[in-house]
């Protein structure tokens, strides 16, 4: 157990960041945001609703990722399974991170077709007499 300590304070650290970053965003977002634009109010809480998910998100594979390390990696005996498990874990943990970040910071409307309404253009004659 002495071998989990370093990963264990990682982990820790990174946690209490976490907590730190999420109530820093909390409060200061709640002092910022106390006019009277209500629209402008609503889009910024918004935006910061998404970057809060967003770091939330983000932890949760580094936390599987400390985790793995933790408990996955000392049971194994061979130090090639070790370096493997090691790092397979390393880059599923960057891929799963990457496909966070593309979810959170990707426009939906380039993916969406939009359908234009077809307007046509006819030309007529009219046979009455003008004045």
């Amino acid at each position: 157990y002495l071998v989990s300590i370093p990963n264990s304070f990682d982990l820790s650290v990174v946690m209490m960041l976490d907590v730190i970053t999420l109530l820093y965003l909390h409060f200061s977002h709640a002092k910022k945001f106390g006019y009277s634009n209500r629209f402008l109010h609503v889009h910024r809480s918004a935006l910061a609703l998404t970057v809060i998910l967003q770091a939330f998100s983000q932890s949760i594979p580094l936390l599987v990722t400390f985790a793995a390390f933790v408990f996955l990696t000392p049971r194994l005996e061979d130090d090639f399974d070790k370096f493997l498990s090691t790092t397979l874990i390393w880059h599923f943990n960057h891929l799963v991170d990457g496909l966070i970040i593309d979810i959170f910071n990707t426009r939906l409307e380039l993916f969406i077709k939009r359908q234009q309404a077809v307007t046509t253009v006819v030309p007529t004659t009219s046979f009455m007499p003008t004045s």
